[in-house]
């Protein structure tokens, strides 16, 4: 499930204040590009539900928020770990890169380590 973010309040305790990494959706109504994004972060939510916080932010009615996250293009997408910005996306975002960024961002959430990440990179490779 993807969780529509409607006041400062709710990013602080939902995004700032999240035990989980978050990935944020910088979108408006009127962004074709927008609408494009909505099923693969819909997807990816649904991939990750236990283990990431997805959210969508509506720019014209949070012009506020979004001018203090220096949003300039839509559609955005803001990947947090800890209340910190891990990894940004601007334009549409192809859900191989989007599970790039979350993968990254969970290794970082969940401790793993480069030797880790070696191994698991040689036991997927296909010239094994």
């Amino acid at each position: 499930m993807v969780e529509d973010i409607t006041s400062q309040k709710q990013w602080r305790a939902d995004v700032l204040e999240s035990a989980k990494p978050v990935v944020v959706d910088f979108w408006a109504p009127w962004c074709a590009p927008c609408r494009v994004m909505a099923p693969v972060l819909e997807a990816a939510a649904a991939t990750y539900e236990d283990l990431v916080m997805f959210a969508k932010v509506n720019t014209e009615s949070n012009a506020e928020l979004a001018r203090d996250l220096h949003i300039r293009s839509i559609p955005t997408l803001i990947v947090f770990h800890q209340g910190e910005v891990f990894d940004v996306s601007v334009g549409v975002t192809p859900a191989h890169r989007l599970h790039r960024m979350i993968r990254r961002v969970l290794d970082k959430h969940e401790g793993v380590g480069f030797f880790e990440k070696l191994k698991r990179l040689f036991r997927s490779s296909p010239h094994r």
